[in-house]
């Protein structure tokens, strides 16, 4: 049995101090009263009583892993909650305005007076089964076991169940119970999956638990009932595959051509070729040949929304490869890929290495997280062995090797340039990371910022057209499992937030200030008034990092809510102040003096200035090695790959900036890190200072 809570007497004390000072203001304001100490002994009895129940009661029932299946945890799971609710409510409830230090997550904006409902958003559960409860009358989260942020918002998840909302009210209204399926965040994967709830009808509560279903499992149970057809039936077998859910096939093992398909328009070699995409299917045949059994994942034949790629389980008998398997969105892809890398790897060993190694059109690395050597590279095998350095991931490298020692994995971001082939174009990805037998498993989606966020602005106005101003409540939502690229939304002429998809406690917050301080906002208006959408920078508070960065914005007005997503590319205001002490002694007291001030300081951190002359981009002031000056920063920086095309059109008079990244590779050590680099332009010299790239991550 897992346990959530520490049941040792000190935390008890320490959880009895906390509700002590919840409640301290409301027993102050009875205590004038004539029964004040009757009052206190039961605020005191139902602090107890709570103590108790976090400490035992939540533990067994919440948490516990000794119920036979995940159906069976779900229906105690919503026992449970209910016979918590009946036991505290009997008692005194904590008014809403006295209750905030209880509730550890900082946001609950809708409120309720309910003890028991405090206790389930304080769980902060990390387990797959975890009750909710939402007020029936409302359809309004009032209590989320793991995502305590999303209480009074709608839960809107149950207008897309399986089957209409109207039906499943009327089923609660006339039973104990019922079950349903939707899609929901699996706050382990960070991906969506299906979830199977049990909700049952209690005082006026909906009360839920729920587990997501292994689709695996079905596929691989489909592939065996295929396998005995054909063993009794033979190729008969092939006219009978059943569509059930997803997809089901029988391929050909020596070409890959399709024999039968639940789809019967695909075309004789539609599977075949995508798996092409990603495999070479000499190495899928071989691995086949010797394991009989496979995940692989593939594009759709038949994309659909959120299904554009099929994961299916594979399996070679008789001459034939029998599969099947269900549509996929592109993030979970991007999980399955990763996931695929470490069956090889168990299969196959360190040969699996030389098979991702031979992948095409996906980005899968495998790397030995001691210095981050490069193992595999799906597509780039003059990579391997090279050392990415520890500024590969947009987090601190301990960090996400504590995180993956107790999670499946991890989305993490990163830029990158090949050392190897000199290139103008940074490239961005968003990377799932597995940790497994020692080794980062990771996979990767290449994505323009750019981009991807006109196309979140696109999808946000989109859900507004189909929901109205629910859509705002589906926005907070994604701030549980924040994107890289969120989506926020403001109140055209007031610019006040109504949603954000990454800081919900934002919402109702005026954010005009910080565009303001960069922008005019009447000019902005107007240009949104007459244009599809506009680029905006300014500088905002990086919650990842935690300091002030540049962020650029692409906003789009429609009916009059301005939607907007954007990114962001660096801590400009530290390197601005860099770049401008070093203007400040350029222009009070010289070049000379300036240059040799750069020189002197033998800087040894990430941040310092350096000085290229405009014209030959010659080094002629270095402020970590001096030694440099005299070489040209293009062919002699240790082997940067600078995008020199940035700086002939966009640096032309004093005062001009740009920025680009760049990866560094390290003759010495092997290592390629990124740099984020800000360039400005000040009498026929160009002033830079750097850092290591650090992006908002999910």
């Amino acid at each position: 049995m897992s346990v959530a809570f520490n049941n040792s007497l000190n935390s008890a004390q320490i959880v009895k101090a906390v509700l002590l000072s919840t409640l301290a203001a409301v027993m102050v304001v009875a205590a004038g009263s004539a029964h004040a100490d009757d009052f206190a002994a039961s605020i005191q009895g139902t602090i107890d009583d709570m103590v108790d129940l976090r400490n035992d009661y939540l533990i067994e029932n919440f948490f516990g892993e000794s119920y036979v299946t995940p159906r069976t945890a779900a229906v105690e799971t919503v026992n449970s909650a209910i016979a918590l609710y009946e036991s505290t409510r009997a008692g005194p409830q904590v008014p809403i305005e006295q209750r905030s230090a209880f509730v550890q997550h900082p946001l609950n904006p809708y409120g309720t007076t309910v003890v028991a409902f405090d206790v389930i958003n304080s769980m902060n559960a990390d387990t797959e089964v975890y009750p909710f409860v939402i007020d029936v009358g409302t359809l309004k989260i009032l209590a989320e076991g793991a995502f305590p942020a999303t209480v009074g918002l709608s839960a809107f998840f149950l207008e897309e169940a399986d089957r209409p909302l109207e039906e499943i009210m009327e089923d609660l209204q006339e039973s104990d119970g019922v079950w349903v399926t939707y899609a929901f965040t699996n706050h382990n994967t960070g991906s969506q999956a299906d979830k199977r709830v049990w909700l049952s009808l209690h005082d006026g509560y909906i009360f839920g638990a729920g587990y997501y279903e292994a689709r695996g499992e079905e596929d691989l149970n489909r592939v065996d009932s295929m396998v005995r057809m054909y063993d009794a039936d033979g190729a008969d077998s092939f006219e009978v595959i059943e569509a059930d859910s997803g997809v089901s096939f029988v391929l050909d093992a020596e070409t890959l051509e399709i024999v039968a398909h639940t789809n019967t328009d695909t075309t004789g070699s539609a599977v075949s070729d995508a798996l092409g995409t990603t495999w070479h299917l000499g190495s899928l045949s071989e691995i086949l040949e010797k394991h009989g059994d496979l995940l692989v994942s593939y594009p759709s034949t038949d994309p659909q929304p959120g299904s554009e790629y099929i994961r299916a389980q594979l399996r070679l008998h008789d001459g034939y490869v029998f599969g099947s398997g269900y549509g996929v969105s592109a993030e979970a892809r991007i999980q399955s890929l990763a996931g695929e890398a470490v069956q090889l790897y168990d299969l196959e060993g360190d040969e699996a290495f030389n098979t991702i190694t031979l992948m095409e059109g996906v980005r899968q690395i495998v790397l030995d997280p001691d210095d981050n050597t490069i193992l595999a590279f799906s597509g780039w095998p003059n990579l391997v062995g090279l050392n990415l350095g520890t500024d590969f991931f947009d987090q601190e490298q301990e960090a996400v090797l504590e995180t993956l020692e107790d999670s499946p994995g991890l989305w993490t971001d990163s830029i990158f340039v090949n050392p190897l082939t000199p290139t103008t174009q940074e490239v961005r990805s968003s990377s799932w990371v597995i940790l497994h037998d020692g080794y980062l498993f990771t996979a990767a989606e290449i994505y323009s910022p750019e981009e991807v966020a006109v196309e979140v602005v696109d999808a946000a106005i989109e859900l507004y057209r189909t929901h109205g101003e629910d859509a705002f409540d589906r926005i907070t939502w994604q701030s549980d499992v924040p994107r890289i690229i969120y989506p926020f939304v403001v109140d055209a002429q007031s610019w006040e937030l109504v949603a954000h998809g990454a800081l919900p406690e934002r919402v109702g917050v005026c954010c005009s200030a910080p565009i303001a301080a960069s922008n005019d906002l009447d000019a902005a208006r107007q240009a949104l008034e007459e244009n599809p959408g506009i680029w905006l920078e300014y500088t905002f508070y990086n919650p990842v990092s935690e300091r002030n960065e540049y962020k650029r914005v692409w906003l789009s007005t429609y009916d009059g809510y301005t939607f907007a997503a954007g990114y962001y590319y660096g801590n400009f205001e530290q390197m601005e102040n860099i770049i401008q002490d070093v203007i400040d002694v350029y222009d009070t007291e010289g070049r000379d003096a300036a240059f040799e001030s750069v020189n002197a300081m033998m800087d040894t951190g990430l941040n310092y200035p350096f000085v290229l002359d405009r014209e030959t981009l010659d080094i002629v002031a270095h402020g970590q090695n001096p030694e440099l000056v005299g070489t040209n920063f293009e062919d002699k920086a240790l082997g940067a790959f600078l995008p020199i095309g940035k700086i002939e059109t966009e640096l032309h008079n004093d005062g001009d900036t740009t920025f680009a990244y760049y990866s560094i590779l390290d003759l010495t050590t092997g290592s390629i890190p990124t740099k984020t680099v800000l360039f400005q332009l000040h009498d026929g010299y160009i002033i830079a200072a750097g850092q290591s790239f650090v992006v908002y991550t999910r």
